[in-house]
């Protein structure tokens, strides 16, 4: 979509990153900004965005939903990628299922 200028088709599946899923329509406000400010987009497996919640909770007491653990998914997954440089990401919402989150912590 960002190299292409457009929004293109693709097949959604069932992911952790619920709130990440849904359709983009060319006249909405996000698609514009995604084409004026974003660089790249990257995608992640599920079973970094599972590691990235249980280690949120273990290193910080965080309770983040898979959505606002793909930053740090992204990071474990690239780590030579981030090697020696100052990362931000932004880690946000906490509506995630309770007997999910306890399994990802266990």
């Amino acid at each position: 979509m960002v190299k292409a200028k457009k929004v293109i088709k693709v097949d959604e599946f069932p992911t952790i990153a619920e709130g990440l899923l849904g359709g983009l329509d060319t006249n909405a406000l996000t698609f514009k900004m995604i084409n004026k400010y974003v660089d790249e987009i990257n995608l992640v497996q599920e079973d970094s965005i599972k590691k990235a919640i249980g280690l949120l909770w273990k290193e910080e007491g965080q309770i983040v939903e898979g959505a606002g653990a793909v930053g740090i998914a992204h990071i474990l997954e690239a780590k030579q990628k981030f090697a020696n440089q100052d990362v931000v990401a932004i880690i946000s919402g906490g509506n995630i299922d309770n007997s999910l989150f306890k399994e990802l912590i266990n």
